[in-house]
């Protein structure tokens, strides 16, 4: 709940009260019970940390690497409290119940802050980066939060009656007008796919199909309005006007070519992954890239930088995995929200700040300990059938 509210201090301090609530959670002999059985995928989801801990050794910038190593705490932390307890789909409800209910609460601050700035001639913070100001949040991670909440309410109202949610398709409007004020375009891209995961759910009826996909289509049309499409507004070093598609290109070339001046296999190291960055930026003549020390813009690219295709290879197997333990289940609600974390980090590198990385390991280790109690009590029930 704490982390779509300013500064990092408060949510911070939370993850300390959860792990200070985690050691008196339970007998140690139980949690050292379920973490030896789920010892391989502790292994995997807190992967990350380890390969960030190896990089180390062979990184020159070790100070740097230090604190990225620190970051990463959390991808050891939350696997551990997870796969340690019995965790099931009613804790993830509740989970993604109050962490939509505080978005919703922040985002109301945040718009109360921009009309008193407005009402009072103190300038316009209802657009993008402005917008950030009075967040205290880089605009795309909190449209991340955005968007996940959007698809909890969603994913509410189609377990009950349209007449029963009220409420949600309120908070849900509300946050389609966030989204519009934040005009980050993968937002969009991300919520149409997941819209349609949800969509063609097989439990739900056929009007409350042909409602989301109007809802679906209706949310395209958002993504063609004029804040969205004016949000990008880039340079080229001679001046002149340059596409979105071409910055990327620039961009993700410049990022390439470090990667192939790195080692490919084993990356640049914890410390070292965006030294020489910097500097093909400057020859390539990306100079916003170059003055504002842009990152790569991609987790994919971004986790090669620093730790090599080894890296990568083991970052796409931690996914392959928590998409495959949730279509087994079914569970659709959880497989779009793993849809929209891969949609999102295919343009912005979302593990480089604090709320991406706490986000991203607080919910990949839910939904991976929750899709794992789910397959021993089927199969605690199947066993039983037999008998």
């Amino acid at each position: 709940m704490t982390l779509p509210f300013p500064k990092y201090n408060i949510n911070s301090f939370s993850i300390i009260i959860c792990f200070i609530f985690w050691l008196l959670h339970n007998q140690w002999k139980v949690k050292f019970g379920n973490l030896k059985k789920h010892f391989l995928f502790f292994l995997l989801l807190s992967s990350l940390f380890w390969i960030a801990l190896i990089g180390l050794t062979y990184t020159q910038d070790v100070n740097e690497g230090l604190k990225k190593l620190q970051q990463k705490i959390p991808f050891v932390l939350f696997p551990l409290i997870f796969l340690s307890i019995n965790f099931n789909k009613r804790d993830i409800n509740f989970l993604f119940k109050y962490f939509s209910y505080s978005v919703v609460l922040a985002s109301l601050f945040a718009l109360a802050k921009a009309c008193y700035f407005k009402f009072n001639n103190l300038g316009n913070f209802f657009y993008y980066d402005q917008l950030s100001i009075v967040l205290d949040k880089h605009t795309t991670y909190y449209s991340l939060f955005t968007v996940l909440s959007i698809l909890y309410f969603t994913n509410e109202i189609l377990k009950k009656k349209i007449g029963n949610s009220i409420k949600e398709i309120i908070f849900i409007a509300f946050l389609f007008l966030m989204l519009y004020f934040l005009s980050v375009r993968i937002s969009i891209v991300s919520l149409i796919c997941a819209f349609f995961i949800l969509i063609f759910n097989n439990k739900i009826s056929k009007k409350k199909r042909i409602g989301f996909l109007l809802v679906t289509v209706t949310t395209f049309f958002i993504y063609l309005t004029p804040n969205f499409q004016q949000r990008f507004n880039a340079e080229a070093p001679n001046g002149a006007e340059i596409s979105d598609v071409e910055l990327r290109r620039v961009h993700w070339l410049s990022v390439v070519e470090t990667i192939f001046d790195n080692n490919l296999f084993f990356g640049a190291g914890t410390g070292d992954g965006h030294f020489n960055l910097y500097k093909v930026y400057k020859e390539n003549n990306f100079e916003s890239g170059y003055v504002h020390k842009y990152n790569a813009h991609n987790q994919f690219l971004e986790i090669v930088l620093y730790f090599g295709l080894l890296g990568l290879f083991i970052f796409m197997f931690m996914f392959y995995i928590l998409l495959k333990k949730n279509i087994e289940h079914a569970n659709n609600f959880e497989t779009a929200i793993i849809v929209v974390f891969l949609i999102f980090m295919s343009t912005e590198s979302i593990l480089e700040r604090h709320s991406g990385i706490v986000l991203f390991a607080y919910l990949m280790s839910a939904l991976l300990a929750c899709a794992i109690t789910e397959y021993n009590t089927t199969s605690k029930e199947f066993n039983e059938l037999g008998e």
